[in-house]
């Protein structure tokens, strides 16, 4: 079987090192080592794709792995120094393509198109990374957008029988895994994923993001596309958190922001049952919703002192004990059958206020 491969790749890479002349006794036996010139002769085409047998893909290898450096550095260097003059799209430096039309497997069980495995079983200061994607821009203008690391999946058919005989697709995961078993005062701190977004200056054009979620429609003439969260933070049995959602550190306009937020139906802020909003650090002034009494309550050791206006419409003095003013029975007559009544709880006890329509 013949692998189409860019041969710009290959002759990139011996030209950027020089060749070993001998192998490892163990690799030697599959491997033959060829020189500089006999690779470039087999790659000699530098124009386009070229046809690259298992052979000469043998032989590339083999002779990469050959190039063992000097400590600190690369064993495999793929650092073509050739200058591309114009691009060919969707081409790649290093291309590991892999084409299944297995069925079956062992559920659970994983296969991979590419693996890098770091074990350390040492005590190191320094920073030991697996894999190291970057974009360094150092040019001199475009418009092109660039990216260090693009993880996409893809799902371009799907078969008949519903979710059941169809795939889960990711388009990337990260996972922190912690084996211990020990609480984080005896371990230390591990995070699923970390996103940085470093700098000087500020963005007086309001194009900078840490984290841009982007949910879009894929054909302008299709229907609308669904999907049920944006941001969604799951905390599964056996599970939980702190805080679903914490944020901290400076702002200047809005801690949370929902002017660009188009409602279609349903609700801007979604609140469970049984839950209540603290209106300070000690949460001794709080705000929730009663199931038994089916209505809104606020809660606290202490009550609200200060005077409270809501739409100029309702207003609450010195709730608990703190009117300045007392008024006597009979000062004034109120007429009968009043529409309603407004129900206020002070102090653990339900007082009513009678309401009458205009």
């Amino acid at each position: 079987m013949e692998t189409n491969l860019r041969s710009r790749l290959v002759a990139g890479v011996l030209l950027a090192t020089s060749l070993a002349t001998s192998l490892p006794a163990k690799a030697q036996l599959a491997c033959t080592v060829k020189t500089q010139t006999q690779l470039l002769a087999t790659f000699s085409d530098l124009s386009g794709p070229g046809t690259i047998t298992p052979r000469s893909i043998r032989d590339f290898v083999c002779s990469t792995v050959a190039l063992i450096a000097e400590p600190g550095q690369s064993s495999i260097n793929f650092s073509p120094q050739l200058v591309a003059a114009s691009f060919v799209t969707n081409s790649a430096q290093v291309l590991s393509q892999w084409n299944s039309s297995a069925s079956g497997g062992t559920t659970g069980a994983v296969s991979f198109n590419g693996k890098f495995y770091t074990t350390i079983t040492g005590a190191p200061n320094q920073y030991l990374w697996s894999v190291l994607g970057a974009v360094n821009y150092q040019g001199t203008g475009g418009t092109g957008q660039h990216v260090g690391v693009y993880g996409q999946g893809v799902r371009s058919t799907f078969s008949a029988g519903g979710a059941s005989n169809n795939p889960q697709i990711w388009g990337a995961v990260a996972e922190a895994h912690d084996f211990t078993g020990q609480p984080t005062s005896v371990t230390n701190a591990m995070l699923g994923m970390e996103i940085d977004n470093v700098g000087n200056a500020d963005d007086d054009a309001r194009i900078r993001s840490g984290l841009t979620v982007a949910i879009n429609k894929a054909n302008p003439a299709g229907v609308d596309f669904g999907s049920d969260g944006g941001i969604t933070i799951v905390a599964n049995a056996g599970a939980y958190v702190y805080k679903l959602l914490a944020a901290g550190g400076n702002f200047k306009e809005a801690g949370i922001d929902l002017r660009n937020a188009g409602k279609l139906s349903g609700h801007t802020i979604w609140l469970r049952d049984v839950s209540d909003i603290s209106w300070n650090n000690l949460a001794t002034a709080t705000t929730g919703w009663s199931v038994a009494n089916s209505r809104l309550e606020t809660y606290g050791a202490t009550y609200f002192n200060d005077t409270m206006t809501i739409n100029n419409g309702i207003k609450f003095v010195g709730i608990g004990g703190q009117v300045t003013h007392s008024a006597n029975v009979g000062l004034d007559t109120l007429p009968a059958n009043p529409a309603g009544f407004f129900t206020i709880n002070v102090q653990g006890a339900d007082v009513k206020f009678p309401f009458y329509n205009p």
